[in-house]
């Protein structure tokens, strides 16, 4: 699959489940899922949401580890974290709780993710979270995520469209 040319694969692929989304995700290229994502999670200049959760179980359901820390590193999974989330440094000396049980600590306790209450993709979010600590160690997987809460909405939206679009001009 990794030979074939991006978009009419993309059209094949893109009426897929989750699950079977999945198990194609490590057959294909780095290049044609990137695509796939550029194709498939904007609507305009803005993130699509419902499409988005659509490839979050995809990845997070993939046996292949590689491509899901590849996910989770990536700048799509940054740009939808941004979106979607509180994220908190946290003070382990004077902790302060949110009133609420929607939240989850990174592994190393520096940071609280906060997401709303009707929010169905706890579980995906956590363990990419966690697949970034596994990879990457506690003080580079916090700095990357440091990065993210320190970086504007606006900025990392505006940049990531703009690759987005440079990418989808070179692929024709």
């Amino acid at each position: 699959l990794s030979k074939f040319p991006v978009h009419p694969l993309y059209v094949a692929l893109r009426k897929m489940s989750p699950d079977s989304l999945a198990v194609y995700l490590p057959k294909l290229s780095k290049t044609q899922r990137v695509a796939f994502l550029d194709l498939d999670i904007w609507n305009r200049d803005e993130l699509d949401f419902k499409t988005f959760g659509t490839w979050l179980t995809a990845y997070a359901n993939t046996d292949d580890d590689k491509v899901k820390f590849e996910f989770a590193n990536g700048p799509h999974f940054a740009l939808y974290l941004k979106s979607k989330f509180n994220i908190w440094t946290f003070d382990l000396e004077e902790p302060e709780y949110p009133e609420h049980d929607n939240y989850f600590m990174t592994d190393d306790g520096l940071l609280l993710i906060e997401f709303d209450k009707d929010f169905p993709y706890f579980d995906e979010i956590r363990s990419f979270v966690r697949e970034l600590y596994s990879n990457l160690g506690v003080e580079k997987a916090y700095a990357h995520l440091f990065k993210i809460v320190s970086e504007t909405h606006s900025n990392l939206t505006e940049e990531e469209y703009h690759f987005k679009k440079e990418r989808l001009r070179d692929l024709g």
